[in-house]
């Protein structure tokens, strides 16, 4: 079988390296990788949608597909069985859909358009970095691009049932071509390491910004009162900008907490030795919808650690993990309920334990690389069946 990686994706995000990393671990299967990457571009989407209406956006936004289509022709692409349309991916739709006409028209082939938008793009701007109000021109313009980009794809691939669920609501769309397939991670980057540095605190950690949807200021508020029980732990916060994090330093001076240290955005590359720093990690604990509806990032790089993972308890969540066998799970938005799920992990070495390597198992067994990879082919197979 061969599947042709298709756009304008960058191939460092983890949504897209897991696929790239577990389908070549699978016998007779060929990627085929035509990509123009462009690490920039979900800034562009995220933080600068003015900049989407110059010409500059537009000329390039034409330059790399054109250029796209033609490494597709030179390279004689049309005996593929699928294009995988990696994230971001929005704009690359449009083309493959042409190629999928081509094919048909010329080859007598068709060639189903897999489309894996990790999550909601106008949800993203709207609702996690609140960059435009739901019913400005903008937010308008982003959720027809992405419509249309959902309605144009054969399948959809999404990290959870309440994500599923989601699209079909906002978009208007057949479940029947949403396709339930978790993250992962990394296995390459993220496995249990040993914290080579000294360390004389028991340390809790988290890794990522500081959008909404993680709940920042329900953390900072929980490790006011883990402050009041005992000195011996420390919070450990990784990510942010430098404006974001000054913000939050005077929040914890002004609060008087003294246990808790900020650090930037660090390279991928560096995270696992901050998680491996850890004796627990936090999820995510915002009250927004999102919140309720996603499996984070940073799940399943404490999975894949073999770290215990403390994170809110939603619908979402609980499609994958269980309270107390392979996480910790406390009420969202709640930084007593935070807190006290700190203090009793911390107090129980014997379950904490338990929970790291139940979910570390979990990984080995559901979500490796090879085996989402395999959920893949299957749903690809099926559709040539049916055809």
């Amino acid at each position: 079988m061969k599947i042709c990686f298709f756009g304008a994706f960058d191939k460092n995000r983890n949504v897209n390296r897991v696929f790239l990393g577990g389908l070549k671990k699978i016998k007779d299967i060929e990627i085929i990788t035509v990509n123009f990457s462009t690490p920039n571009l979900v800034r562009d989407f995220l933080f600068n949608q003015k900049h989407i209406f110059t010409l500059s956006f537009f000329r390039n936004f034409i330059n790399r597909n054109i250029n796209l289509i033609k490494k597709y022709f030179k390279s004689n692409y049309f005996d593929i069985d699928c294009i995988y349309i990696g994230y971001p991916g929005h704009e690359s739709i449009y083309f493959a859909y042409i190629l999928r006409i081509l094919s048909w028209k010329l080859f007598n082939r068709k060639i189903p358009i897999i489309f894996n938008p990790y999550t909601s793009l106008i949800d993203s701007i709207t609702m996690d970095y609140r960059k435009l109000k739901k019913k400005s021109f903008l937010a308008k313009f982003y959720y027809l691009i992405e419509w249309i980009a959902f309605h144009l794809s054969d399948f959809i691939i999404s990290q959870s049932n309440m994500e599923k669920y989601r699209f079909c609501e906002l978009f208007h769309l057949n479940p029947t071509k949403i396709f339930r397939i978790f993250l992962g991670v990394n296995e390459v980057l993220f496995y249990p390491q040993k914290y080579e540095g000294f360390k004389d605190k028991f340390v809790i950690g988290f890794n990522g910004n500081y959008i909404p949807l993680h709940g920042i200021e329900y953390i900072i508020k929980s490790a006011k009162r883990i402050e009041q029980y005992t000195k011996d732990i420390i919070f450990e916060i990784v990510g942010g900008t430098k404006s974001e994090i000054f913000e939050k330093k005077k929040i914890v001076k002004k609060l008087g907490i003294s246990n808790i240290s900020f650090f930037p955005q660090i390279p991928i590359n560096l995270i696992p030795q901050t998680i491996a720093r850890s004796d627990i990690q936090l999820g995510v604990f915002g009250s927004t919808l999102k919140a309720r509806r996603v499996i984070p990032n940073k799940v399943y790089t404490a999975l894949a650690m073999r770290k215990p993972i403390i994170t809110a308890n939603t619908k979402a969540i609980n499609e994958l993990l269980t309270h107390q066998k392979n996480c910790y799970l406390c009420k969202i938005a709640d930084p007593d309920s935070l807190a006290n799920a700190i203090i009793i992990l911390y107090e129980n070495e014997k379950l904490r334990n338990e929970i790291a390597l139940n979910g570390y198992e979990l990984f080995q067994k559901k979500l490796n690389s090879a085996k989402l990879s395999k959920k893949l082919i299957n749903m690809i197979k099926n559709y040539k069946n049916l055809k």
